[in-house]
């Protein structure tokens, strides 16, 4: 072999050297990078914090699988995931002990609520051990957990959201934490076993109906420190013989007291401005109130139905009363307002405006016959309701408008006229006189309506019939819906519309995309590389 063949051997064999060896070293930093990052989007996604809405199942001490899931801070969860009626637990389960802290993949996270629905229709739990570190107890958390017989609930709880026991139908006791701030919308209602209460000194707000059917609780005591009560809270409480209101409240809302037939005795304190519409409607036992000067409005049929009360005062400060506040209160004789009022007044017992020009309520205990003054212009909604033992009333000429159900039920009223100045007349105005069995058969009407109302008797009596495809009747709007809640409590009971904090989601969806996107980023850098190296001769 020549000395030129064998150098260029040499060359040759040490050329293709370096290069395999640049393959090789290049090769190898490929997959170091590749390894690195799969190593780190893996970390990223098995065992750093989880994402917000990651979903994951831990035992608790007792071996019970409970559902969690992240919190927006992504170092918190909540028991279960918020969504309708997707429960934290097996439904079969009888107690569960929550813990303060759940470990997953190597990360501890603060248990800090119990999520909407969590435990909802879990109808054989029984007990549940909540922990301290959890702020807030979500809508309809126990919802329908018709076993649960007690609860105590940590002093941390400053929330409890609307439905959270609604229907936990033996509910007996319930130890409320110290700093709680709000009850919401429906929060026990239905708890029908429940029997005391105690609401401690922080709580501000009380939603509606928060103890609406709880007819086995006896007694309530509400703390200055509750401003409002707002419509239906205590509706339907049945067994509810005393009601204390600390100083502080401002506003009883529509039908708070409504159905409380036990309830003999209220307190209303002098910090009270308004009581809404039905508040204490048919509080049958109640036999006397003191509304005190703070109030200036009382709400359409405020105390209607209240077969007991006796007595009743309008204070001075009064500027706005609904129609029909007294109706069917057939144990009242006569209704006094304070000399002082400068829009109301009381004639002979009968609740007028100031001028008289509006007859406002009658009191439904007073009988025999009762001529209505002769510059009355208006007989209001209600004003006769329920007045069992009137037997006759005189109508003067200077009536010019009746309202609806304004005799309602006066089942001994044998004769009225309606006069000829009565431009308008609902057909209800005279509903439950006249049955055709009653004594009203002999009632006589002394006009007929041109074209809007038709006076032909019902059953032989003197009942007012609307004419079909005719203005006027039923429709007629007094100005407030009987009943009607006015204020908005900014909570519909047990609305399920208030977002949860976390939108549910999926462990196991986060990270398979995570892998993905791994996997993509692994064969962008090899083809980045392998492109750089051929241009560069390499290859």
């Amino acid at each position: 072999m020549s000395l030129k063949k064998y150098n260029d051997l040499m060359e040759y064999i040490i050329s293709s050297s370096m290069t395999r060896n640049r393959i090789r070293v290049f090769a190898m930093s490929l997959i170091v990078l590749a390894a690195s990052v799969a190593l780190v989007i893996g970390i990223g996604s098995d065992d750093c914090n989880a994402n917000a809405g990651d979903v994951f199942i831990v035992p608790n001490e007792d071996g019970i699988d409970i559902e969690y899931m992240v919190k927006t801070d992504e170092s918190t969860v909540q028991v279960g995931t918020s969504t309708v009626r997707d429960v934290a637990v097996d439904p079969s389960v009888v107690s569960v002990k929550i813990p303060g802290t759940v470990q997953h993949n190597g990360v501890t996270y603060e248990v800090v609520e119990l999520g909407s629905y969590s435990f909802f229709g879990c109808e054989s739990l029984t007990s549940v051990t909540i922990p301290d570190s959890v702020t807030v107890l979500s809508f309809n958390a126990f919802d329908g957990c018709t076993s649960l017989s007690s609860i105590t609930i940590p002093d941390s709880v400053t929330s409890i959201s609307g439905s959270a026991f609604s229907g936990c139908t033996s509910l007996t006791a319930v130890d409320m934490p110290k700093n709680l701030t709000s009850i919401g919308a429906s929060a026990f209602y239905g708890c029908t076993s429940l029997s005391s209460i105690t609401i401690p000194g922080k709580v501000a707000t009380i939603g509606s109906s928060a103890f609406s059917g709880c007819t086995s609780l006896t007694s309530v005591t509400i703390p200055s420190s509750v401003a409002n009560l707002y419509q239906d809270a205590f509706r339907g409480c049945t067994s509810l013989t005393s009601v204390e209101i600390a100083t502080g409240l401002t506003y009883i809302g529509a039908s708070v007291f409504y159905g409380c037939t036990s309830l003999t005795s209220v307190t209303i304190p002098d910090s009270v401005t308004e009581i809404g519409g039905t508040a204490f409607s048919g509080c049958k036992s109640l036999e006397s109130v003191t509304i005190p000067d703070s109030v200036t409005e009382i709400g359409s049929r405020a105390f209607d139905y209240c077969t007991s009360l006796t007595s009743v005062t309008i204070p001075s400060n009064v500027t706005n009363i609904g129609y029909g506040p007294f109706d069917y209160c057939t144990s009242l004789a006569k209704i006094d307002v304070n000399q002082g009022n400068t829009r109301y007044v009381s004639e002979d017992g009968v609740l007028f405006d100031k001028n008289m020009a509006a007859l406002i309520q009658f009191p439904a205990g007073r009988g025999g016959t009762y001529a209505i003054p002769s510059d009355t212009t208006e007989i209001g909604s209600y004003a006769f309701a329920g007045c069992t033992l009137l037997e006759s009333v005189t109508i003067p000429g200077s009536i010019e408008k009746i309202g609806m159900y304004a005799f309602e039920d006066c089942t001994s009223l044998t004769s009225v006229t309606i006069p000829s100045n009565v431009a308008s007349i609902p057909s209800s105005a005279f509903y439950g006189v006249c049955n055709g069995d009653s004594a009203a058969a002999g009632a006589t009407v002394g006009h007929v309506f041109d074209n809007e109302y038709d006076a032909e008797c019902n059953n032989g009596c003197g009942y007012i019939r609307d004419v079909s495809d005719q203005p006027g009747g039923d429709d007629d709007d007094p100005g407030v819906t009987p009943g009607g809640d006015d204020e908005d409590p900014g909570v519909t009971p047990g609305d399920d519309n208030d977002s949860p904090d976390v939108e549910s989601g999926g462990d196991e969806s986060g990270g398979s995309t995570l892998w993905l996107a791994a996997i993509i980023a692994i064969i962008v850098v090899i083809a980045i590389a392998f492109f750089i190296a051929k241009n560069r001769g390499m290859i």
